[in-house]
This record gives C-alpha cells, sequence and structure tokens, in this order.
C-alpha cells in the first residue's frame, strides 16, 4: 500500500474523475431524449434545426450537447464507445423506454433514476478526455462504500479537499482499502490541485443535483443524515448483488453498455425519502425472475451455496435438459464428443463367412470397435433440432436446455473451441453464423437426423434468416453445418469464489446475460447445535458473513444459505466442524484473514485446536466471541420454574387468549398446535402440516416422523422437537424458536386461526 507521500507525488492535474461539461441535471437529459423521440426522422433528418423549438418548450439550452449526458446515463444509445458521437444515428434505449411510462419526480420514476445514477462509471462511455481513459470505477458505488468504512470506524464526514484528493482520484474499486486508510491517517495532506479539480470536474454537481444521498457543504462531504444507518441494507443486504455485479462488469465495456441501458429493477429509491426502504428493501426480489420470455444464454454466479444450481432445476423443471459440469480436465471432445473405443456382441463366422452355431443358438463376442459418441453439447444440439422437426406448422418447438455447471471451472476457451462462433445469437434467436462440421460429426448428425423432417413454414422461416445460403435447413439436417436453434438454451452457473480457476475473457463474457445470485439469509429455522448449545444457523451465517466481508471485501466467499444442506435442518457438531470451519479456515483464513479463530479479542486458535480434548468447549467460546445467543428452548427445563432469581438472562412468558396460565414460546407453540388438533380429529396428517408450516412460515416446523440423528449425542438432542398427538396420528413441532420466528407466528396464528398470544413483562 502506497504512503500518503507516494499517493500525492502520483497525482497531476488531471488526476481526477472526470464528467462531460454538460448539464448534469438528469431530468434535463431526459427531457432531451424526449425530443429525440418525439422528433423521429425530423431529427435525423435535421437535428440541429428541430432542436431548437422543442428545447425551449422544454426549458432546455439550444445547445443539444446535453444529449452527451443522456448517454452517459444509458438513455441515449453509444455506439462509439469513448468516441464522438453523431446523436442523429443513436436512439433512446430500453431504460428510457422504461422511464417514460412514469412522470417525472414519481416514485417509480425516481426509482429508476436513481438504479441509472447507481449504475454510472469512471471512464464513462461519453468521455473522450484522454486522461480519463484507465479510470474504471462507479463513483457514487464507490463513495458510498467509502463513508460505509468511514462509518464503521466513527468518521461521519470528510473534508472537501480530502474527498478530492482521496477518493475522486481512485481510478479502481480495488483502490478503496488505500483510500480508506489514507482518509483515516491524521497526518494526510491535500494535494496542491484540489483547486484544479473543483473546476474541471462535474462528478460532484452530478451527484449534488440528482440524489438524496450525498451531502456537500462549502468545505465538508459526508452521507446525508436520513440515509446515515442504510449502509447495512446495502452492502449487506439486498443489495450486495448489485454493488457485485456493477464491479463486475466496469471494465468490460460491452457488458457495462448492455447493464447501462437495460432496467435491472432495483426499486430502490435515494430520493423521496418516505419511500426509498419500503421499496428499496421490500419489493426487490432476485430469487425468483423466472419469466416467459427466458435468457438463451445465460449464467447464474454467485458465492458458494446460494442456490444457482437449485434456481436453475426450480426454473427448468418439466423441461427436456441435458446437464454437465466443468472440471479442469474437460475439453472440447468431453463437451461435444469423439470416437470411442466400446465393446460390441457381434456373430462369430468361420472361414467361409457362415455364422457359426453352436445348440442351435449363434456364437457371439465381444470386440472393441470405434464410434462417435456425442456428450452434452451434441446431445442438447441434436434433441433441439428434433423437436423443430416435431413442432407443428406454425406451433413453437419444444424448449431444450444444456445446462453446464461450475463453467468457470474448465478452460472455456479450448472446451468450446469453434462452438464459440455459435454463441452469437441473431434477433430470432438463431447463431448468426454457422460452422462446418467435421466429417466424422457430420457422418454421425446426418444419422441421427434421417427420419428428421423440418416442416415448411419453420423451414421457410429459418432459411429466410440466411438470404446469402442455399437451404440452410437441409445443411443442418445433414450436419454439413452447426447452427444453434431458438429454442436451444444453455445456462450456466458459476461460483465467484473460484473465479480465478480459469478466467473467462471479456469477448467470452459478452455473449452471455448474468443473472446474479444473493445471499438471502432464508433457512431462518435451521439449527446449529453443539453439545448442549443451541445457536440460529440464520444468525451465525449473517455474523461470519460479515467478518468475511471485512476480511477481503467481496461477497465470493460468505457462507451461501445452502453452503450445507443439514437433514431435518439440524447442523452438528460434526457438519459444523468439517464442512463450514473447514472451508473459513482454508478460503478466507488462510493467510491470518478475518476476525473469525478467536475466542476473545486476545485470543487466537487454530483449527486443529476445536479437535479433541476441550475442541467443543473452544467452539462454545468461539459463538460467544462471535455474539451468537443461544436459543430459547436451552433452558426449556427451567423455564417455567424461573424465578427471577437466575443470574441468567430470564426468558419471556405469554398468554394465549387472556389465559392466566402463562407459557414459554416453545410451550406456547405446542399447546396452541395440540389444542387444534384436538379440536380436528379428522384432519389428515398431510393437511395438518401443510397448514402449520405456511402459518409459521417455517418449511419443517411440523414434521410426520422424527428421531434425533445418531451421529448427535447431545443431552438436549430429544428436546429439538415435541410429539403432539390426536386420535391415532402424530407430528413433530419443532422447539427452536427465535424471536422474529415467534413474532411471526403471533402475527399469523392471530390473523388465520384467530389466537392472540400476548407477551406478559
Amino acid at each position: 500500500m502506497r504512503t500518503i507521500e507516494e499517493k500525492l507525488a502520483s497525482l497531476n492535474a488531471t488526476s481526477v474523475w472526470y464528467f462531460a461539461k454538460q448539464d448534469t441535471n438528469f431530468d434535463n437529459a431526459f427531457k432531451a431524449v424526449q425530443i429525440v423521440d418525439e422528433l423521429g426522422q425530423q431529427w435525423e433528418d435535421d437535428g440541429t434545426t428541430a432542436w431548437s423549438t422543442k428545447a425551449a418548450s422544454k426549458g432546455l439550452d439550444s445547445n443539444h450537447r446535453i444529449l452527451s449526458v443522456a448517454q452517459l446515463l444509458g438513455l441515449l444509445t453509444k455506439n462509439n464507445p469513448f468516441g464522438k458521437s453523431q446523436y442523429k444515428s443513436e436512439t433512446p434505449t430500453p431504460v428510457y423506454r422504461a422511464i417514460s411510462r412514469y412522470a417525472i419526480g414519481s416514485p417509480e420514476y425516481n426509482a429508476l433514476k436513481t438504479e441509472q445514477l447507481l449504475k454510472l462509471r469512471m471512464n464513462a462511455i461519453t468521455d473522450t478526455k484522454p486522461e480519463s481513459a484507465d479510470y474504471n470505477i462507479a463513483p457514487v458505488l464507490f463513495t458510498y462504500e467509502v463513508f460505509w468504512r468511514l462509518k464503521a470506524k466513527g468518521v461521519t464526514e470528510v473534508s472537501l479537499g480530502d474527498f478530492y484528493t482521496y477518493v475522486m482520484t481512485c481510478k479502481t474499486h480495488e483502490e478503496i482499502d488505500e483510500c480508506v486508510e489514507h482518509l483515516l491517517d491524521p497526518n494526510r495532506k491535500e494535494t496542491p490541485y484540489v483547486a484544479n479539480y473543483k473546476g474541471d470536474s462535474r462528478v460532484v454537481t452530478l451527484i449534488q443535483n440528482n440524489l438524496n444521498l450525498i451531502q456537500f457543504t462549502a468545505t465538508t462531504v459526508s452521507i446525508k443524515s436520513e440515509f446515515a444507518n442504510y449502509f447495512g441494507y446495502f452492502f449487506n443486504g439486498a443489495y450486495t448483488s448489485f454493488v457485485n455485479m456493477m464491479k463486475f462488469v466496469v471494465s468490460d465495456v460491452q457488458m457495462y453498455q448492455t447493464i447501462l441501458t437495460n432496467p435491472i429493477g432495483l426499486a430502490v429509491n435515494f430520493l423521496d425519502t418516505s419511500a426509498k426502504i419500503d421499496i428499496g428493501v421490500k419489493r426487490i426480489n432476485l430469487e425468483n425472475k423466472k419469466s416467459e420470455s427466458y435468457s438463451l444464454q445465460q449464467i447464474h454466479y454467485g458465492a458458494p451455496g446460494t442456490g444457482k444450481s437449485h434456481i436453475v432445476k426450480k426454473r427448468t423443471e418439466g423441461e427436456s435438459v441435458v446437464r454437465t459440469t466443468f472440471h479442469p480436465d474437460t475439453d472440447y471432445s468431453n463437451f461435444v464428443g469423439c470416437y470411442k473405443p466400446t465393446t460390441k456382441e457381434i456373430e462369430m463366422r468361420d472361414v467361409t463367412g457362415k455364422v457359426i452355431v453352436e445348440h442351435g443358438q449363434p456364437v457371439t463376442e465381444n470386440r472393441i470397435i470405434y464410434q462417435f459418441v456425442e456428450q452434452a453439447f451434441l446431445q442438447a444440439y441434436i434433441k433441439s433440432w428434433k423437436f423443430y422437426a416435431e413442432a407443428e406448422d406454425g406451433a413453437a418447438p419444444k424448449k431444450q436446455f444444456l445446462i453446464i455447471e461450475e463453467i468457470n471451472r474448465g478452460n472455456c476457451a479450448q472446451i468450446f473451441g469453434d462452438l464459440f462462433q455459435l454463441l452469437d445469437r441473431n434477433d430470432s434467436g438463431f447463431s448468426e453464423y454457422f460452422i462446418h462440421a467435421d466429417k466424422d460429426m457430420q457422418k454421425h448428425i446426418s444419422n441421427a437426423f434421417k427420419d428428421c423432417l423440418i416442416k415448411v413454414s419453420h423451414k421457410d422461416t429459418i432459411n429466410s434468416l440466411y438470404p446469402k445460403d442455399d437451404d440452410v435447413v437441409a445443411k443442418v439436417l445433414s450436419g454439413e453445418i452447426l447452427l444453434l436453434p431458438n429454442n436451444l438454451y444453455i445456462w450456466a452457473t458459476m461460483n465467484t469464489s473460484d473465479q480465478s480457476l480459469f478466467p473467462i475473457d471479456s469477448a467470452f463474457k459478452r455473449r452471455w446475460d448474468w443473472e446474479y445470485e444473493p445471499i438471502k439469509y432464508k433457512n431462518t429455522d435451521w439449527i446449529i447445535n453443539i453439545q448442549n448449545n443451541s445457536y440460529s444457523w440464520e444468525s451465525f451465517q449473517r455474523e461470519i458473513n460479515k467478518r468475511v466481508f471485512a476480511a477481503n471485501n467481496s461477497e465470493d466467499k460468505m457462507l451461501g444459505d445452502y453452503f450445507v444442506n443439514p437433514a431435518d435442518g439440524i447442523i452438528t457438531e460434526k457438519m459444523l466442524l468439517n464442512k463450514i470451519l473447514f472451508y473459513l479456515w482454508n478460503d478466507v483464513c488462510k493467510d491470518g484473514e478475518g476476525d473469525i479463530f478467536r475466542t476473545s479479542a486476545t485470543d487466537e486458535i487454530s483449527f486443529s485446536e476445536l479437535h479433541g480434548n476441550g475442541g467443543t468447549d473452544k467452539l462454545v467460546a468461539m459463538m460467544a466471541y462471535w455474539g451468537i445467543p443461544e436459543l430459547d428452548y436451552r433452558r426449556e427445563e427451567n423455564a417455567d420454574t424461573d424465578t427471577g432469581t437466575d443470574t441468567k438472562k430470564k426468558l419471556p412468558k405469554y398468554s394465549i387468549n387472556g389465559s392466566e396460565e402463562l407459557y414459554s414460546t416453545p410451550k406456547a407453540v405446542q399447546y396452541i398446535i395440540g389444542d387444534f388438533a384436538q379440536s380436528h380429529q379428522d384432519m389428515p396428517v398431510d393437511k395438518m402440516i401443510s397448514l402449520w408450516n405456511e402459518i409459521s412460515e417455517r418449511k419443517n416446523c411440523l414434521v410426520e416422523s422424527w428421531t434425533p440423528s445418531p451421529n448427535d449425542n447431545q443431552t438436549f438432542a430429544t428436546k429439538r422437537r415435541t410429539e403432539i398427538k390426536w386420535g391415532d396420528k402424530s407430528v413433530w413441532v419443532i422447539n427452536g424458536w427465535t424471536e422474529d420466528l415467534f413474532n411471526t407466528f403471533i402475527k399469523n396464528v392471530r390473523e388465520k386461526i384467530g389466537i392472540v398470544i400476548k407477551k406478559v413483562e
């Protein structure tokens, strides 16, 4: 890390985020594109003249250079990145179309406006100033994260000079550690070029004029007070996916342009303070973005255990699927196909060529022969074209999915080879260009398609896409050429923590749509058991992830919701040690990073110390150091006789429909479900389970049968569930409840069953 002196020595009068010197007001840029849209062909024919009248009516300057700002904000296309633009050849973007549905200043308009400003990057695609060419950074996100980190250190504002010197001179997000360190250094100095920066950069006015997020005064910069407590939401909550996506695409021009000009639907509003959290946190849902219009080539990426494969599996249920997994030894032949030795049973013949017969049966033997064996790609490819042959005239063919797990664990350039060219799809979803198959593959494909006949309407439509070639469909069926049809979907998963295994180049990246799978903290009913102690998996997951993020400033190595998949939602001590902590020790803390393997602020421990005598006690001490509380039912035996003299925290008690008798959390649940069961003797077990799992919003609140895990020899193992009987039927109810889970139960049981539970102080 550079010293302050080294940092200052590297700066000059142009070492600062630069923005085109036009009007930075987003609303005015939007109005400018409205003019382009309204003028249509007239704008293309004589834009300069036609502009003046329209501009005046919208309160804009007669100079139409504000359109460069509209391009930077993703409202107007930019066909020549980093170069000068002929505005008449550019068109309004999908983002502009989305925003156009709403009135300027409406909550929906402001949500999309916020999204576009958060997407903004330096070097902006409209920048033509040479000095800006090596600035690849999202200034609003970067500034926000800087203040988030400073806030954790007790610093809420910096001087304007410091902001120009240490924030606005950063070129990539990787410089954030250095930036924060400098701002915390009491001996920091201000660059002599600050005066130049103030006059040269419009980034400050861009942020100040368009967002209520960051506060600028004549001398200081800070986060506005109404947003001061939202750092956790932004970086540890729903928007982590967006932040990481922008860091991922910011240096890839084509991918960035795609992200910039298409709405993502963050629904976060940093302009209307009354709506910002309601719109931002509660409405965003990145888990189930299923639509009828699937992306043909899509990569689901995120931290380990975020459910990428599960989501892909769920979205392709009932579809035809071919699945493969990449690994370091995967190559073209493993992915596409090749000649391989195989055995074939053949009839034996004598020297005259007659079949040898014994006991009335031909004599056979297994011989090794070579034949072409198709692999995942060809299997999916052949199936997709066969679905076209099966489709009736005018009817859409059945979808075919090729799923590639762990795509970045293989060398994609080597694996795809010349198939890479096929990934360019036209507007109809077919490959823009075809490739010629080799003789062996051609023979195999031709044989596979020997009975296929594409209906006339489909054949004519496909052939019309390639007017310079004769009967493309016939060439496909003969195996002469390879061409991806529009019913072949290629989806992949990628763990971002494995990204360095085989880096994926930009040319490959931009041929895919990318969907980030965030950590959702959804398994609120999972429990970690350590001897006589039980803890919430969600609490553990959140706390550990906070520490992992602090160690490497990335979500890549965080624990996803399904990092482990325990039976019955119970994470045993063995699973915690050998899967979770083993991963953290080897992948996160191997070089000493992370405040994780400690039992106190001064006592570090090694992974080996958690095994053998005293290991369990150290695990419990680690939980205490992390601040993860034990669950309510741990002291269940003492709960009903608690006199209040115990030095431990007294458990809360509840009345049910105004009852004088008071119940602990698990006893209240047991009583309510048990009483309901007795009054519904005829209810089937499955309906009972479904009803109460829905009311509790816990997928395993009730189960039909249960026994403690044989690997779990803990004292309270039998306390995790309680049997509820009615007649000759029974179910098992879980006893571990966090405060949030029980509050949800209280709300739902009142609304749906009419039972009132009140906490008694």
